[in-house]
């Protein structure tokens, strides 16, 4: 939540960008009509969006011990990973069985 100093001044700034369009004398009638600022989380943290990894079975860039570390980044995580050669480790999109 804002406090009264913080709206005022989001409220300023929305008038020096819409003073072409709503004259000083109409803003009474405007301002009450605008969305509250949400005001955005800081910090980072994990992110909802459910997420599948693939992950090489054997790759010297990739080691498998770092999979550990997915966990911190996302938080509904489904980790696949490839084992054998470069061709059998490839994104597959998912097929739909209703897809005629």
């Amino acid at each position: 939540m804002l406090d009264e100093r913080s709206q005022r001044g989001r409220l300023q700034v929305v008038r020096q960008k819409w003073s072409w369009i709503v004259p000083d004398g109409l803003w009474e009638i405007a301002e009450p009509l605008l969305p509250p600022t949400r005001v955005r989380p800081q910090g980072g943290g994990t992110r909802n969006i459910p997420a599948t990894v693939l992950w090489p079975g054997r790759d010297p860039l990739f080691p498998s011990a770092w999979t550990d570390q997915l966990d911190q980044y996302f938080a509904d995580l489904q980790l696949q990973t490839c084992a054998g050669s470069d061709t059998s480790c490839r994104w597959r999109p998912r097929t739909n069985s209703l897809t005629p």
